[in-house]
């Protein structure tokens, strides 16, 4: 069942207001439970069950005046909402000021409604009754079918639940007897508790299995500290943790709660009422976190979609448009060039748009070499330039010695481009936008993610409008965004890139200061890989016989016909199936298997390249994909520029790879290099 009574803390100095809000509560048609407190610091000892307030249930809803002594609603809010195990509990302020600016300021401080408190009985009295029934349909979850026989709890963190486990990790014997005990004395809940001793134990037992709670000493033999904390996140699955510390350390306890800890309890002043509680609120706080991430992650889904259709639908307007033009047959020579000029603009546009999808998802294959990041920035300046505004100039601080990394090209590319279309958003008066490199050797760990060595340090700085304090920490979730439309993943690919290439960066920014990223990657000391053949002179064929497999029909005919027109024999297949049936014709000669990986009829491209050369052992094969499983499979071996394509591509691209791996198989006969594993 759903909660019996919907808990609410009240904060209010005033006992004619403490009085309203009672009664006005008790008319409620949602059954509540109203606790109230008299000022910001009574109220914070609540909710952090401190003190006179240890047995304190965590509310389902906080009325907090914004006038209170000690510490004002304001100081109260703001503590809240920077507090991870309260941010989550909805906040209605209370106050007597209908001024635009005072509830403006509620607002910005994450109040999530609010309420005047005028004179008439009756109105406050609707208005706390249909606030409060609000949230609570919002919070409560739905009612759950109830075992038979299940005795009623009075309790909602204490009602009867299914057997739950949970691992202690504390060296003490006689600290884990009473922790044992008061599991038993104060939970109606049937517990599986497993114990380990230290770290080493804690890793045997979550190898075996998961649990629904971690309670760790910060005290251990082997780990000591806050680095207990971390190391158990590490190692601990996703399961939720409660630490435990002594009086002189709860500082560690407060440090572990910023750092994602359900919980944490001073083993000097604990009750074994207060031990089990803390576990039962601990275990239903992580379940309820998760149904509010899972709830969430469906809202962006929903933001993405919407993103990405937008962006999507302008391109494929401009392509119909433009489609149209040279579909009617009277265009003059200068506008049908223009018109093919933006078509194949808008196809890289919409090519980029995917990439970034797969990048972020960690589904886009990583060519890496070492680069020159001069070169790189030197070279994509040029496209910077046609994206930005006229307004906006674009500096360039290049180093003279070469700035070697070893990193995905396209990858590159695409993050200086969000970061350009980032900074070009935020100057829309104009402004200037800076790249600059510069070696940098650390010799010491620092901030965030810092490391010792040599690195190329990139700098991309704005002049524009800058980052909202409350903002910073959120520009990198996936799907967040703070412009009307777009699918909120550029800042967030920037980040998976730079963590893709084991690099990380720093970002500082104020409002009207403009906005600053630092991005590392690892100095490189090997030789800077040659650049690509120049695709404009493509080689062309000599008469080869290419086996083309390809489901989508439109694809495949535009295929055929480009490589017909430039000097290869082509066979076509529209399936793995089909192509087998021209492989097994042995007086059918076929000099390369150019193959999609997803095609229909369950036989994809890896294993119609299996069974291929278990009928031409010495048959060469180039690979392509939009999007394949087997890109995230690292034990086939993929390359682009060797026997792999990424769709979409240009066409030169694909005569020079079908060339290259022609040569290559010239060169090393019967190679299995091309051919995924078993």
């Amino acid at each position: 069942m759903g909660k019996s009574a919907f808990e609410i803390l009240l904060v209010e100095d005033s006992p004619t207001d403490r009085l309203i809000a009672t009664e006005a509560l008790a008319r409620s048609s949602r059954p509540n439970k109203l606790n109230s407190v008299q000022d910001g610091v009574e109220a914070l000892d609540y909710l952090r069950r401190r003190g006179a307030y240890e047995n304190a249930v965590r509310p389902d809803l906080i009325l907090l005046d914004l006038n209170l002594p000690r510490k004002s609603g304001r100081e109260v809010l703001a503590e809240l909402k920077a507090d991870p195990q309260l941010r989550t509990i909805p906040v209605v302020v209370l106050t007597t000021s209908e001024a635009e600016e005072d509830i403006r300021n509620a607002y910005q401080h994450q109040a999530n409604s609010y309420i005047t408190k005028p004179v008439d009985f009756e109105q406050y009295s609707q208005a706390l009754a249909a606030v409060g029934d609000y949230w609570s349909r919002l919070v409560t979850p739905p009612p759950a079918p109830v075992a038979p026989m299940a005795p009623p709890a009075s309790d909602p963190f204490e009602r009867p639940a299914q057997k739950r486990k949970v691992l202690l990790v504390e060296d003490s014997a006689s600290d884990h007897l009473l922790f044992r005990l008061a599991l038993q004395e104060s939970s109606t809940a049937e517990t599986e508790l497993a114990w380990a001793q230290n770290l080493s134990g804690a890793r045997d037992c979550l190898a075996q299995g998961e649990f629904d709670l971690i309670v760790a000493d910060l005290g251990l033999p082997d780990s000591t500290g806050i680095e207990t904390f971390r190391r158990l996140q590490k190692i601990g699955r996703g399961s939720p943790i409660l630490v435990l510390t002594i009086l002189e350390d709860e500082l560690l306890g407060q440090t572990a709660l910023r750092e994602g800890a359900q919980d944490y309890l001073v083993k000097d002043q604990m009750t074994g009422r207060a031990l089990g509680r803390a576990v039962a609120q601990a275990i239903q706080r992580a379940q309820h976190q998760a149904r509010l991430q899972r709830s969430q992650q469906m809202e962006a889904i929903g933001q993405l979609a919407g993103g990405i259709a937008h962006d999507f639908n302008n391109l494929l307007t401009i392509i119909q448009g433009h489609g149209q033009v040279l579909s009617s047959g009277d265009a003059e020579p200068q506008e049908a060039a223009e018109a093919v000029g933006e078509i194949l603009a808008a196809t890289r546009r919409a090519a980029e748009l995917t990439r970034q999808l797969l990048t972020f998802s960690g589904r886009q294959r990583l060519n890496r070499r070492v680069l020159d990041l001069n070169q790189v920035v030197g070279d994509w300046a040029k496209v910077l330039r046609r994206l930005l505004e006229e307004k906006i100039t674009l500096s360039l601080q290049l180093t003279s010695a070469p700035m070697p990394v070893r990193a995905d090209l396209g990858m590159l590319e695409l993050l200086l481009t969000n970061l350009a279309l980032n900074a070009r958003d935020a100057m829309l008066e104009g402004g200037v936008l800076s790249l600059q490199l510069a070696r940098v050797n650390l010799l010491d760990p620092g901030p965030s993610a810092r490391k010792p060595g040599d690195w190329v340090q990139l700098t991309v700085s704005d002049t524009g409008c800058g980052i909202a304090p409350e903002n910073l920490g959120r520009v990198f979730e996936p799907y967040y965004t703070s412009k009307d439309v777009g699918s909120g993943l550029g800042l967030a690919t920037v980040q998976s890139i730079v963590e893709q290439h084991s690099g990380w960066l720093e970002l500082t920014s104020a409002p009207g200061q403009g906005t600053q990223f630092r991005i590392y990657l690892a100095y490189q000391e090997a030789a800077v890989s040659s650049e690509l053949a120049d695709l404009s002179t493509a080689p062309s064929g000599r008469g080869e016989i290419i086996l083309v497999v390809e489901d989508e029909a439109p694809l495949r005919r535009v295929t055929l016909r480009n490589l017909r027109r430039n000097g290869y024999q082509v066979l076509e297949a529209k399936d793995g199936h089909e192509a087998l049936e021209l492989l097994r014709d042995p007086g059918l000669r076929i000099d390369l298997l150019f193959t999609d990986l997803m095609m229909p009829g369950g036989l994809g491209g890896r294993e119609l390249a299996v069974q291929a050369r278990a009928l031409r052992p010495e048959l060469p094969v180039l690979y392509s994909s939009g999007y394949s499983p087997d890109l995230a499979n690292p034990q086939f071996e993929l390359e682009e520029g060797r026997n792999f394509l990424q769709k979409p591509y240009p066409f030169p691209k694909l005569l020079s790879s079908i060339r290259a791996v022609l040569e290559e198989g010239e060169g090393r006969s019967g190679s299995a290099a091309s051919v995924p594993p078993e």
